[in-house]
């Protein structure tokens, strides 16, 4: 994603590619988008409208349902940060969309 894009090195944690339809909700309204690519912590979202970099939302898509912060917008594509990661992977195979604080 550019310059300040991490590196898998820089990684939280490890992400899983995919093309998942999902809405970007905020106090501005409600978007649709792409989540191209999802880890424990945060996604990468394509998305038509700008979102600020420091804005927050709702992400929803069948049953991922998590507050976010939007940490780096460009070019449509915009990378988030989840507020309450989901749970760590077991046996090597990330769980989605369970989380500790859902338990």
């Amino acid at each position: 994603m550019g310059k300040n894009a991490p590196t898998n090195r820089e990684r939280g944690a490890p992400r899983l590619h995919l093309s998942l339809p999902a809405n970007f909700i905020a106090t501005d309204g409600n978007f649709s988008c792409i989540i191209t690519n999802i880890s424990r912590t945060g996604a990468l979202i394509a998305i038509n409208n700008t979102l600020k970099v420091g804005s927050n939302g709702y992400v929803r898509s069948g049953p991922i349902d998590r507050f976010v912060t939007v940490v780096r917008e460009e070019s449509g594509l915009n990378a988030i940060e989840f507020e309450i990661p989901f749970t760590a992977p077991i046996g090597g195979r990330p769980v989605y969309p369970t989380c500790d604080a859902d338990a």
